[in-house]
């Protein structure tokens, strides 16, 4: 009886273990559990962060959007496409969007600055972090906030990608960089 309990212990944690592949931002476990938030009174919780990029078809364009602006996209363009679907092809930068998409829901874009992409491709994301951020308390503050222009744009875009988020604190005007899987997004 000891044995067969060892044994579902431990087929329990390897399958509680299960991992992304390193391709993938969301797997579709997350993109189908968290499509359908969780409500408690005023609150909604969802896991995605607060600003995510998406692709677009022109590819130096990138824009830089919210979860409930790609609900709208969906809702708007993609009725046809499964929700769940749609979400993990965009998330994952998969799905290319139309610009004028992007224009008529008022999503921003930049264009991405090829001198600080090509900076990050050479010398590697975590060197970056490095110089845009100072260690305080343990987190990695930003020197200074990012600007949502071409070159921040490309740095956060970059950060995003590899899994990194930029956390804005507007009651302390802080920001530091955290992990994809270090937060939870709250919505009123």
């Amino acid at each position: 009886m000891k044995t067969a309990l060892q044994i579902i212990l431990i087929l329990f944690f390897i399958f509680s273990c299960k991992q992304n592949s390193k391709n993938e931002l969301y797997s579709m476990e997350e993109i189908e559990r968290d499509s359908k938030p969780y409500k408690t009174d005023e609150i909604v919780l969802i896991t995605y962060p607060s600003i995510i990029f998406v692709k677009t078809k022109n590819n130096s364009i990138i824009g830089r959007s919210e979860y409930d602006d790609l609900i709208n996209l969906h809702s708007k363009y993609y009725v046809n496409q499964n929700l769940d679907s749609f979400l993990y092809s965009v998330l994952n930068l998969e799905q290319k969007l139309p610009n004028e998409y992007l224009n008529e829901l008022k999503i921003k874009t930049f264009i991405t600055d090829n001198s600080i992409e090509n900076k990050i491709l050479k010398t590697g994301i975590d060197n970056i972090i490095s110089e845009i951020t100072e260690v305080r308390n343990g987190k990695k503050f930003l020197k200074k906030n990012l600007n949502f222009d071409n070159k921040d744009g490309t740095i956060e875009y970059f950060l995003y990608i590899n899994k990194f988020q930029v956390i804005r604190d507007d009651y302390s005007a802080l920001s530091w960089i955290e992990k994809k899987e270090n937060f939870v997004l709250h919505i009123k």
